[in-house]
């Protein structure tokens, strides 16, 4: 199925694009004949469901780093592989942990991890300092459904998260962000409005300043809103109202020029969407469109590799296959990583230092976590290409 739009290419966020429209197609079928994605099962369900929420990251020295959760017994695992190996070496990192897990990298290559409690207790932290892991809570309060974290230049973690609750019960469903100096943690609400901060996702500029997008689930708009070094500033990059339709699950990423993308779900027309400002305006164009079911799209993983291409992993749910797409000259190429397993969920995209992409996502039929990369006919890793 190939699907045709027109695309403005004043602004390419990043991209080398001529200025002038052209039509594109995207494709849910391999571009690549001679490429073939490898599949590994990290951690095998057994009968239980021992990998929700994975989050996947690649070291300077190309070794990998893959949290995620055991909710059979409400543990967050932790396993590594060296560049070379074939083997993971896993272990379990904290008990009575909830739903939603995320890990980012130091400069060193060093884990770093945000997760929620059980019964969303709380924002929890923790980090390996090359012998143990040290853990302490964030935030006391109600912490649920998605988080996202980042290491800037000095190491220090960035946490963007949904406050569920307040203390004496009543809703809050609020962005929240935590930070570390240093020296200490804070917090702070970046959107007080109720309804704010579901779907969220964060990445840092070459300043370290944070980006974050997040659904609006009163308005139904996807708002975004970043640190310019002094207050937060907010836009609407999309509304329902010019959209037509709720706004859901989103992905975002910065380039090497500062320049912000988000790709998102909007439901109504069973679309995913793709949004970049060009000048003083928001532009946005079709990623795919979805037969059905994009309302259970639940994470868009997207990275900038660092010829500045951008990459983007997610489910199409209407035909149960994790995908993968890059953003060429040409618009986007799209291709089917995993078409085999009948249900999966939250994947998480890496880039290995050759900027090969690396997806972790979760299957949910055999309750395992899996590994995907691009191989050559011939068994060697390949990098994407236009």
């Amino acid at each position: 199925m190939a699907t045709t739009v027109k695309r403005n290419h004043a602004f390419t966020c990043g991209l080398q694009i001529v200025a002038c429209a052209v039509l594109f197609a995207c494709t849910s079928t391999p571009a690549r004949g001679q490429d073939q994605w490898r599949i590994e099962v990290v951690d095998g369900g057994k009968g239980t469901q021992v990998g929700h929420s994975p989050s996947l990251a690649i070291d300077n020295a190309g070794s990998f780093h893959l949290g995620y959760i055991d909710t059979t017994r409400n543990v967050l695992r932790y396993a590594y592989r060296g560049k070379q190996e074939q083997h993971w070496d896993k272990m379990d990192l904290d008990t009575s942990v909830g739903y939603s897990a995320t890990l980012g990298l130091d400069s060193h290559g060093k884990p770093h991890f945000a997760y929620q409690g059980f019964y969303e207790n709380g924002l929890h932290y923790a980090e390996w300092d090359g012998s143990a892991w040290h853990k302490q809570l964030i935030d006391p309060l109600s912490v649920a459904f998605f988080m996202s974290i980042q290491l800037d230049k000095s190491d220090h973690p960035k946490i963007s998260y949904y406050k569920r609750m307040n203390q004496d019960s009543s809703f809050a469903l609020q962005l929240k962000y935590a930070f570390f100096d240093g020296t200490s943690w804070y917090r702070e609400t970046v959107d007080p409005r109720e309804g704010t901060g579901k779907f969220n996702s964060l990445a840092l500029d070459g300043e370290g300043n944070p980006h974050i997008v997040y659904s609006n689930i009163v308005s139904y708009d996807l708002e975004y809103a970043h640190w310019d070094g002094t207050q937060w500033v907010h836009a609407t990059p999309d509304t329902r109202k010019s959209s037509g339709g709720i706004l859901g699950a989103s992905g975002l990423a910065v380039d090497a020029n500062g320049n912000v993308c988000f790709a998102y779900v909007e439901f109504a027309h069973h679309q995913l969407k793709f949004t970049y400002r060009n000048g003083n305006t928001w532009e946005s164009e079709v990623i795919q469109s979805l037969s059905a079911k994009s309302d259970q799209i639940d994470r868009i993983s997207m990275k900038f590799d660092r010829q500045n291409r951008l990459h983007i992993a997610y489910i199409d749910y209407s035909r149960n296959e994790l995908k993968y797409g890059l953003r060429t000259d040409h618009g986007w190429q799209l291709e089917s990583v995993d078409p085999g397993t009948d249900s999966v969920t939250t994947p998480s995209l890496a880039l290995d230092p050759d900027g090969a992409p690396h997806i972790a996502y979760f299957d949910e039929t055999s309750g395992s976590v899996k590994v995907a990369h691009r191989e050559a006919a011939g068994g060697a890793a390949v990098s994407p290409r236009p």
